[in-house]
C-alpha cells in the first residue's frame, strides 16, 4: 500500500490514540452513568420501603428488601438495623439472620457474624451456606475446632463443595501446627523444670 507524502507515522500513532482514549472515556461515562442510575435505583427503593407502615402486611418483606437495598450499598450499619429489627418481628426467619451474619461479616464483626450464622443453623439445619459462612467466622476468631466441626458440617450436606475442603484443610493444618507449637514448648518448659540444680560451693 503507497502512504501519501504528508504521511507521518508518528503523527498516525497520536491521531488512533487519542481516538481510542475518545472511545475509552465513552465508554467509562455509559459504565458510570449505569452506575449511578443503579445507585439512584437503590436510594429510591430504600424511601419507598421507608413509606410502608408497620402494620402493613408487607411490612416485613420492605423491610427484608429495605437490608437488601442497603447492603448492596455498602450502608452496612444501616443494613444491620433493618435485618435485627426483622429478626425481632420474624424470630425463625433464616433469610435474615443468615443476611445479617453477611453484613456483619462484611463489616469485620466477627463474633457478631457467628452468632447470626448460628441462629441461621438453628433455623435450618442442612443450610450448608450457613454452616460455611459460620466456618468462616470461627476460622477469623481463631477458633480453629469450632471452624472444622463447621465445615465438616458442610461437607455432611454437600460433600463437593470445594471451598469448604480447601478450608478445612487449612484450619486442620493451622491447628496442627499451634498444638506442635505448644507440645515443643511445654517440652522445653519440662526440661528446665527437671534440670538438676547444682550447688555452688559458697566463698570462704
Amino acid at each position: 500500500k503507497i502512504m501519501p507524502k504528508d504521511y507521518e507515522p508518528v503523527n498516525a500513532i497520536q491521531r488512533i490514540k487519542n481516538e481510542f482514549d475518545i472511545k475509552k472515556r465513552k465508554i467509562l461515562d455509559d459504565d458510570l452513568n449505569k452506575i449511578y442510575d443503579e445507585l439512584k435505583k437503590y436510594d429510591e427503593a430504600i424511601n419507598s420501603f421507608n413509606k410502608v407502615a408497620r402494620n402493613n402486611r408487607y411490612y416485613s418483606q420492605a423491610l427484608f428488601n429495605r437490608a437488601s437495598a442497603l447492603e448492596e450499598l455498602k450502608r452496612y450499619s444501616e443494613a444491620v438495623t433493618s435485618y435485627q429489627e426483622l429478626t425481632r418481628i420474624k424470630k425463625d426467619d433464616y433469610d435474615a439472620w443468615y443476611n445479617l451474619g453477611n453484613v456483619f461479616y462484611k463489616s469485620e464483626k466477627y463474633q457478631e457474624a457467628f452468632k447470626a450464622y448460628d441462629q441461621a443453623v438453628r433455623i435450618k439445619e442442612k443450610a450448608y451456606q450457613a454452616w460455611f459462612s459460620r466456618g468462616n467466622s470461627l476460622l477469623k476468631l481463631k477458633e480453629y475446632q469450632e471452624a472444622i466441626d463447621s465445615y465438616t458440617k458442610v461437607l455432611n450436606y454437600k460433600p463437593d463443595y470445594k471451598q469448604a475442603k480447601q478450608q478445612l484443610e487449612f484450619a486442620q493444618q493451622t491447628l496442627r501446627k499451634i498444638r506442635e507449637i505448644e507440645f515443643n514448648r511445654s517440652s522445653v518448659l519440662d526440661a528446665l523444670d527437671n534440670k538438676p540444680q547444682i550447688f555452688l560451693p559458697k566463698p570462704e
